[in-house]
């Protein structure tokens, strides 16, 4: 949501409002080096991200 006029802007901003959590992406160890000896068994075989927290903000933009 924002408000803008010749010289100002203004915005506030949000990312994930819901605070929700998921695997944003996963990456095998055996991608991401192939001259590891990868246990199959082992849970520490696969790299994960999770998405990015909750966060708002308030951007200002000032032009001459």
């Amino acid at each position: 949501m924002g408000w803008r006029n010749n010289n100002l802007d203004i915005s506030i901003w949000d990312k994930n409002l819901t605070d929700e959590t998921y695997l944003a992406a996963s990456v095998g160890n055996s991608q991401a080096a192939p001259f590891i000896i990868i246990d199959p068994a082992s849970s520490l075989n696969n790299t994960r991200w999770l998405n990015e927290p909750r966060s708002v903000g308030l951007s200002l933009i000032y032009s001459l």
